[in-house]
């Protein structure tokens, strides 16, 4: 009998099969994210980067844009559920004041702008070439 018919297949115990198969948990298309969330807590480092203890639990948070520099303090943040303890914020603030307007500037939105005018602006060149 050959080898592939007396063995079974791993992929078969899978349990990621229909997901993206690379990327971080938090990307993964299984992983369903829950309603906005407002939370209070103290900012800490741990092991997996920034945390925040609130209410006797620890959420995992994945924001590293200017958040550090409020470790150590009572802090109120914005953003989703993802996971079991994994929190993607949208906003996190000092505690006690009030929350800050959100930024109006989209930098994954500009990316995608000059990328595509790169290649606009390429495409046209290379066609004036070819013409002249």
């Amino acid at each position: 009998m050959p080898i592939a018919e007396r063995s079974r297949s791993l992929l078969l115990d899978d349990p990621d099969t229909h997901c993206a198969a690379l990327g971080s948990l938090l990307e993964r298309a299984c992983v369903p994210l829950g309603p906005e969330l407002y939370l209070t807590g103290r900012l800490a480092e741990g092991p997996f980067g920034l945390e925040l203890h609130a209410g006797g639990g620890v959420w995992e948070l994945d924001d590293g844009r200017g958040a550090r520099r409020l470790l150590g303090r009572e802090v109120e943040v914005c953003g989703r559920r993802a996971g079991f303890n994994e929190f993607i914020c949208d906003q996190i603030w000092p505690a006690g004041q009030p929350r800050p307007p959100r930024s109006k500037f989209n930098v994954e939105l500009l990316l995608a702008g000059v990328v595509v005018g790169y290649g606009l602006i390429a495409f046209f060149l290379g066609l004036v070439g070819r013409l002249g």
